[in-house]
């Protein structure tokens, strides 16, 4: 799931149950982080220094 602000939303989901397996910054302004929700099914906050487009062929454009 991309974010704006992964380290909010994994506390907002640690503190529903969930728990981080994974937290990493393979590059300057990106943060993953991975874990598990109560029931154990897994999860992938990406927050990217430049996001990915939204939708195939959106480019550079805003979409919405």
């Amino acid at each position: 799931m991309q974010t704006s602000d992964a380290a909010a939303l994994r506390d907002t989901l640690t503190l529903a149950g969930g728990k981080v397996v994974e937290e990493i910054s393979p590059e300057p302004g990106t943060h993953l982080v991975m874990l598990r929700d109560p029931f154990g099914i897994p999860l992938q906050l990406c927050q990217r220094k430049r996001p990915y487009p939204t939708r195939v062929g959106a480019g550079d454009r805003p979409v919405g």
